[in-house]
């Protein structure tokens, strides 16, 4: 048998030989001719069934497909239209003219607005959501979504609450009347509280994380116990003392029309307006009061590690920019150009591995474990700053790196980190804007917050327009203001006066 094969593969040997010499070479001209049938394989390509390719080229036109002409119109990119109804809800929407669409209603009802008396009551609501209404039972709500192939959640921070759904385009009209319903009739019996009660405990113990307590302790410190320096997440020990009640009023006081936008990414906008009207057309109207504004004071706020073994975090903020702030996209490259991270990453190219933070800190002091920038923005207020976290030995030393990197932004920024932070910053921009979800969030919250949705190239002209004096000028400006500390585990050996002195 082994003699058989080796005798065979001989011959093919002969006569690949002979078919090379026999069959002549393909031209690049002839490869690229377009032609209706391609020419015959010879021997030596069906033995090796190997075919000859023909590339079409630029010039040729496919049977079926239009000719383009120089001068034809550049497509442009969808544009979002605004409707107001009769009873003040804004409804916005972008028609990109894909099989799926998402839909969100975004309320003016973040947990800024709960009282010492309702504190938590948002996330209530938010886990009550898409649960039992008046009108469907919980298994109905997960039947019908299943029905239409449909995803729903809900999502609270401190400045919105959103009920949100993916679905595909003819269902849409399915999914709004499921999430009008969400919206305005939870059924809040005495099982349902019990339930939501049991449901917000759970999630409060498992998303209490560190971090999460580092981010609520900088807020306490910037903006004081009420407001914004609240947390949106319902703190355990309160979670028995918010009653339906509790609930009915918040939602009384803050689901007001003037409160609701309604956005839709990939969907019709007479379709969106239609499926609103018959959803939340019935409301009647009524404008909310003024609320009071954020007011930052900066301050000094610590809080005892949940396990005594684990790092210390710390975050030194000063007051920063609100959305509509003219400084905004300024703050926005001033944050990419600090960058940042963890010790341990899996970086690479476009990872920010060249921020300041990285190559100041991270890579000089193996005993950080992270080091990072923020900038949190809201309507009426932000905080800009800089956290990380480290052995609470290593605490005060960590602070001391972590304020030394703020104070070198108002000198000595060369145009090269500039150009490479406003190109990260714009990549960020537009990787976002890819996703349908995202651009749906986009349009929902710039129109509760402007009033209007801003083009994405007047976003990225704001940032091709900023200097490296313009970030020298912001960093000086905000780190005149007052203090923000907030710190979780064993920080006892960090001054505030000395480090507010630092900044003078």
């Amino acid at each position: 048998r082994a003699a058989g094969w080796t005798k065979s593969l001989m011959l093919r040997s002969r006569i690949s030989r002979v078919t090379a010499r026999a069959v002549p070479r393909f031209s690049l001209d002839k490869v690229r001719r377009f032609t209706a049938q391609p020419p015959a394989p010879g021997l030596w390509s069906m033995m090796h069934a190997r075919f000859p390719v023909v590339v079409p080229t630029s010039e040729m036109f496919f049977p079926g497909c239009p000719a383009s002409h120089e001068g034809d119109p550049v497509v442009s990119p969808p544009t979002t239209q605004v409707t107001t109804l009769p009873n003040g809800i804004r409804v916005a929407s972008e028609d990109s003219h894909v099989f799926t669409s998402s839909l969100g209603v975004f309320l003016d009802a973040g947990s800024r607005y709960e009282s010492p008396e309702n504190r938590g009551v948002t996330h209530f609501i938010q886990k009550a959501a898409f649960k039992a209404t008046l009108n469907r039972s919980h298994f109905l709500v997960v039947r019908e979504l299943e029905k239409l192939g449909a995803v729903a959640v809900a999502a609270t921070n401190r400045d919105h609450l959103v009920f949100a759904g993916d679905c595909l385009r003819e269902n849409v009209p399915g999914l709004f009347n499921i999430m009008a319903d969400a919206v305005l009739n939870p059924r809040l019996n005495e099982y349902d509280m019990e339930e939501i009660c049991h449901s917000v405990n759970n999630e409060s113990q498992l998303t209490i994380t560190p971090e999460v307590m580092l981010s609520d302790a900088l807020h306490r410190a910037a903006f004081g116990e009420g407001g914004l320096g609240g947390s949106y997440l319902c703190d355990p020990k309160q979670t028995g003392r918010i009653t339906r009640d509790h609930i009915v009023n918040f939602m009384n006081q803050r689901f007001l029309p003037s409160n609701i936008v309604v956005a839709g990414h990939g969907v019709g906008h007479d379709a969106l307006i239609s499926a609103v009207s018959d959803g939340l057309g019935g409301m009647a109207k009524t404008t909310s009061p003024a609320a009071t504004p954020a007011q930052y004071t900066g301050g000094d706020i610590r809080l005892a590690a949940l396990d005594a073994d684990s790092l210390s975090q710390v975050a030194v903020g000063f007051k920063g920019v609100s959305w509509d702030h003219p400084d905004l996209l300024a703050c926005c490259v001033l944050q990419i150009l600090l960058g940042g991270g963890d010790s341990f990453s899996a970086g690479g190219p476009g990872k920010g591995m060249l921020s300041r933070l990285f190559t100041n800190v991270l890579n000089k002091h193996s005993w950080v474990a992270s080091a990072t920038a923020f900038n949190v923005c809201y309507h009426d207020a932000g905080v800009f700053g800089v956290q990380g976290s480290a052995e609470p030995a290593k605490t005060s030393e960590l602070v001391d790196l972590l304020t030394a990197e703020m104070i070198k932004l108002t000198d000595g920024i060369t145009s090269d980190e500039v150009e490479r932070a406003k190109k990260q910053t714009k990549t960020g921009i537009l990787f976002n804007l890819e996703q349908r979800n995202v651009i749906c969030d986009d349009i929902g919250r710039q129109i509760l917050t402007f009033g209007k949705r801003l083009p994405t190239s007047q976003f990225l002209d704001g940032i091709d327009k900023v200097s490296a004096a313009d970030l020298r000028r912001v960093a000086g400006e905000m780190i005149k203001t007052p203090v923000s500390f907030g710190a979780v585990g064993a920080v006892n050996n960090i001054s505030y006066d000395r480090l507010s002195s630092k900044f003078r």
